[in-house]
């Protein structure tokens, strides 16, 4: 548990510092979702057979409503969100039957453009979809990994913007639940995140002010990671179900707060149940 607790402090510290550093949403690694792999493998045999995660449905579109809201009320302005979805899908025994799982997320999506790779042993199809007119991406991905005598697959879903309304979210909502119908034969694991920034620093002590926004969704904190500036809390909300064991109990929502410096702005990010998206 103390090392889970540490992965997920430590994950959302370097994700800023880098992002920080960079200005790039792909600096962290040439796949940024691979940081939230790593989270998923330490989370999956505690979490994911969980009955948690059996029920869950459209509510990660109502979290991100919630937290959309609670921004807006800080007066933080949203940049970006994005929902994260993967799943273990099983194994294939060779390139031929990963090519004919590949070609059947290829005639499910058929407006999605895709490409292959294949690097050391380690076969990956992506199939892209911007909406031009809704400002929406769309991103599946299907990975086959060596394991023992066999591959290994995984499918993730991400869906992002870089804009925000509600009345989007809302119509979103079938959009995203068709597709992960389509896409996995459970529930999986989903993480939402929306990123925003304000045009003055935050009064105060950044600790003091993540507690502040916490409190905005009756959240309990569990544990912090406090810098100078910079602090990452995890806490509990009773009210959403899609948890993940910590250090000092069950968390379900982040936020991480970075003053930038000469800018004066400060960067918030909430995501839940932790914060594992690009930016």
């Amino acid at each position: 548990m103390k090392k889970l607790s540490f992965v997920l402090l430590a994950l959302t510290y370097i994700v800023f510092f880098l992002a920080n550093q960079t200005g790039s949403s792909q600096s962290f690694t040439n796949d940024p979702h691979a940081r939230a792999y790593r989270v998923f493998d330490e989370l999956k045999s505690q979490s994911l057979n969980s009955p948690l995660y059996q029920d869950q449905g459209p509510e990660e579109i109502t979290y991100l409503l919630e937290i959309a809201k609670v921004m807006n009320k800080h007066k933080i302005d949203i940049s970006n969100w994005s929902m994260y979805a993967r799943e273990d899908v099983g194994k294939v025994e060779n390139f031929h039957q990963y090519k004919e799982e590949v070609t059947k997320y290829r005639n499910l999506f058929p407006d999605f453009s895709w490409e292959e790779t294949r690097e050391d042993g380690l076969f990956k199809s992506v199939g892209a979809y911007e909406n031009t007119e809704a400002l929406i991406k769309e991103q599946i991905k299907f990975v086959a990994y060596p394991h023992k005598d066999h591959y290994k697959t995984y499918l993730i879903y991400i869906v992002s913007g870089d804009n925000w309304s509600n009345e989007k979210m809302h119509l979103l909502s079938k959009t995203y639940q068709l597709k992960i119908g389509k896409l996995f034969d459970k529930y999986p694991l989903i993480f939402s995140c929306i990123n925003g920034q304000t045009s003055d620093n935050m009064e105060g002590v950044l600790y003091n002010q993540a507690l502040k926004i916490l409190s905005e969704f009756s959240a309990n904190p569990i544990e912090a990671l406090q810098e100078e500036a910079f602090v990452s809390v995890s806490a509990y909300n009773e009210n959403w179900k899609n948890n993940i064991p910590g250090i000092n109990g069950e968390m379900n929502i982040q936020i991480a707060l970075r003053n930038n410096g000469l800018d004066g702005s400060t960067t918030v990010v909430i995501g839940t149940p932790i914060i594992t998206s690009e930016y």
